[in-house]
């Protein structure tokens, strides 16, 4: 979406959510005490009771190495300003009078079964407090000793489950469950314990305030609406404000209260709609002057498109901080290294956050024999501006990569609407646009031409709009599903299309797409030998450039056929291995599958990835079902069973998917647009990427959030990726640059 749409939308919310709440309530203090947060750090509370520096595995503690643990992250030249404590998951970590103490409900045998580092922290905690020392509140102390700000952490809900976290209350009020451990918010009984754990635990610590953490875990009700969700959720949140105004007269100073919005548990990034649909309204909170700062972030693994500055807009009137999590996502989870924390950090000022917010930072050391030491190094350099600075030197911003453009369309040579474009960067460097230019909104014979459009600029200006063979004469009937590739050696562009809905044909040009030549049938051998017609992807192909079949031409194409006399769908790959002269038909996938799209990954091996179409069993047509994934080890010529990925959800029509690395050359990473959300509208373009050769796809981008159709991808260099896609009803083919230097380079492990 364009970015000051985007914005210009939240700006509305926000105008019309500061409206509606009237008048701000007073607190102790008009405007909460001006302090600076460059680094917000977050302890859990939990493996810092059981880890220390060089630990291989859960040992015991002292209150020195709790001390330790502070000055490690508030050191000389540390940007650390504010030390966060957590003190609970549904159990508290403390002996309370209103809940229950970690793991002391759970019989001695039960106990043995427990994990050793579960075991080793309840010795540790009982040794603690049992002494009379309370190793929290030496954690806050040596945090304000180093003059840091100290707040305590709160989670709002947890559904872990296990049975050290259960408590009294939960096995008292079989009502108020929600999920293995979670509680519904919905009931009186259940907001009225958590306001009481809260009061306690304030009243306890000597901090400078407390944080809510909506994120752990961002599930809250069972029933009600948004709107009595929202209403029960404000109840709360006002009445912790006036507990903390309580406790702040009483020490002479006003008590700090935070929140970390929730996510969607990594599905979708949060935003204002998604938090009141949870029953979080922090924008009514911000305009009542209850709450002090705002966290934004992802439930578990980072990602790279979090919507900071959106909500800026929606909250100009305190500080917005940007979560940072500890790893990426997918089946190999991988920690980030000192570099990957500075670089996301400039991501995340670059976006327009106050400071940075680290989630989990310290749980390398939980690895036992194989743990690690955190990278805390990167603590010094994270977000100030001399760092911001140097990364715009090591990566100068790149003034073309990042804005859009309509290039097709409505009325434009008398074309109803244009549909299934491709995208194409010639050997030369032109980019060129096609598309199928319907002259109604049928699409009969006789109605469909394929039009052309190229660019010399990377996608800022076009030429005049070119019909394909109009200079020859030769005009098929109907053309559509156009499906270039390029010949890297020789700089020929070979075209392959679908003519009169039924057969494949191919043209090429060796002029960099000024010319065509007469194009001709390369079905016409296989369908003497199978029913059905044939029709290229849509989208591109790729010349191989790895093993024994390096410079082989693939094109994904579909068959339909009759198979125990019904018709279905099954996609193939046509290929050359004599730079386009010829053209063979490879293997096919399982069948219920169409619109392919094929990628080379960095083994060699080609990946497949396709619309499960027809449903995983078959039968009727099924739309929102999971993408179909197979894979080649000898070019295309046969196909693994298929996989289905729960992460990729089906879209409405065709996804375009490409491989790049961050030098721009293929194989490394691979890039897939497609419809995330379980609606069967055709909207929310959004950009997945992986890592890991496509087994997983942690970083997610919404592109266009509105009405968006077929796509199709190419990789332009400089770390821009060039993007053309249906909007508007099809009445408009529109290109974007997206710049994803940020996102293209993997996070490792050290």
């Amino acid at each position: 979406m364009n970015s000051t749409k985007w914005l210009t939308t939240f700006a509305a919310i926000a105008f019309v959510a500061g409206a509606s709440i009237g008048m701000a309530t007073k607190s102790i203090a008009d405007e909460p005490p001006a302090r600076q947060r460059r680094v917000m750090y977050n302890f859990d509370g939990d493996s810092c009771m059981t880890t220390r520096a060089g630990s291989k595995g859960p040992v015991a503690i002292t209150a020195d190495d709790v001390r330790r643990l502070i000055d490690e992250v508030t050191y000389e030249g540390s940007q650390v300003d504010t030390v966060l404590v957590c003190v609970n998951a549904q159990v508290m970590y403390y002996p309370s009078k209103v809940g229950t103490l970690r793991g002391t409900l759970v019989p001695p045998d039960a106990r043995a079964k427990w994990p050793a580092s579960e075991k080793q922290r309840f010795e540790n905690l009982a040794r603690f407090f049992a002494a009379g020392v309370d190793p929290y509140a030496v954690m806050l102390s040596q945090a304000k000793r180093r003059g840091r700000e100290a707040l305590l952490s709160f989670r709002m809900n947890d559904d872990h489950g296990n049975d050290f976290l259960r408590t009294q209350f939960w096995q008292d009020h079989r009502d108020c469950r929600l999920g293995k451990g979670a509680l519904d918010f919905g009931r009186e009984e259940v907001r009225e314990y958590t306001l009481k754990l809260i009061e306690e635990a304030v009243r306890r610590y000597d901090c400078d305030g407390i944080e809510l953490d909506f994120n752990r875990f961002p599930t809250y009700f069972k029933n009600d609406n948004t709107e009595q969700r929202i209403s029960k959720m404000n109840a709360l949140v006002e009445r912790v404000r006036t507990v903390l105004d309580q406790v702040g007269k009483e020490r002479g100073r006003r008590l700090v209260l935070g929140v970390r919005i929730p996510s969607n548990y990594g599905r979708a990034v949060p935003t204002y709609a998604s938090c009141r649909e949870l029953g979080c309204d922090p924008v009514a909170w911000a305009n009542r002057k209850w709450i002090d700062f705002v966290v934004v972030s992802e439930f578990l693994f980072d990602r790279a498109d979090l919507p900071i500055r959106p909500w800026k807009v929606l909250l100009p009137g305190i500080p917005v901080y940007g979560g940072i999590e500890c790893t990426t996502g997918g089946k190999k989870e991988q920690y980030l290294s000192a570099d990957d924390y500075r670089r996301i950090a400039r991501l995340r000022r670059k976006d327009g956050a106050d400071g940075v917010y680290l989630f989990n930072f310290f749980t390398t050391r939980e690895y036992g024999a194989e743990a690690w030491e955190p990278p805390f190094e990167a603590l010094r350099d994270m977000n100030d501006s001399a760092s911001l600075t140097q990364a715009t030197r090591e990566k100068p911003a790149n003034a073309a990569c990042g804005f859009t453009t309509d290039v097709f369309v409505s009325g434009e040579g008398g074309y109803h609407s244009y549909r299934i474009p491709s995208l194409l960067v010639s050997k030369k460097g032109t980019l060129l646009a096609f598309c199928e230019g319907r002259k109604s909104s049928r699409s009969d014979a006789g109605d469909i031409d394929l039009l052309l459009r190229r660019s010399s600029d990377k996608g800022r200006t076009w030429q005049a709009t070119q019909l394909v063979h109009e200079e020859g004469g030769v005009k098929p009937v109907t053309i559509g599903n156009p499906c270039p590739v390029v010949d890297q050696q020789t700089g020929t562009i070979w075209l392959p299309f679908c003519r009169d809905n039924d057969d494949v044909f191919v043209t090429s040009s060796s002029d960099d797409g000024l010319t065509w030549d007469k194009p001709r049938e390369i079905t016409a051998d296989v369908k003497k030998q199978d029913w059905g017609w044939y029709a290229t992807g849509p989208g591109v192909g790729i010349q191989l450039q790895r093993g024994s079949h390096k410079g082989r031409l693939v094109i994904p194409c579909d068959h339909r056929e009759m198979v125990d006399g019904k018709e279905v769908m099954v996609s193939h790959v046509f290929f050359s291995h004599d730079r386009g002269q010829s053209w063979k038909l490879g293997g096919s996938l399982d069948r219920h599958t169409d619109e392919c799209q094929v990628v080379e990954l960095g083994s060699g091996e080609l990946m497949m990835n396709a619309r499960n179409y027809w449903g995983r069993e078959g039968g009727k047509p099924e739309r929102g079902g999971k993408r179909a994934i197979a894979r080649s080890n000898d070019g295309g010529a046969t196909w693994s069973a298929l996989e289905f990925d729960s992460t990729l959800i089906e879209p409405v029509c065709q996804a375009s998917i490409i491989a790049i690395d961050a030098a721009g050359k293929p194989g490394a990473q691979l890039l897939v647009f497609t419809n995330p959300a379980s609606t069967k509208k055709r909207e929310q373009l959004t950009l997945r990427i992986s890592h890991d050769e496509g087994k997983s796809w942690p970083f997610t981008r919404t592109i266009e959030a509105g009405s968006a159709a077929y796509s199709c991808l190419t990789w332009l260099g400089d770390g821009c990726l060039g993007l053309i896609y249906e909007r508007d009803d099809y009445k408009k083919l529109t290109f974007v640059q997206v710049d994803i230097r940020e996102a293209i380079v993997g996070p490792m492990r050290p």
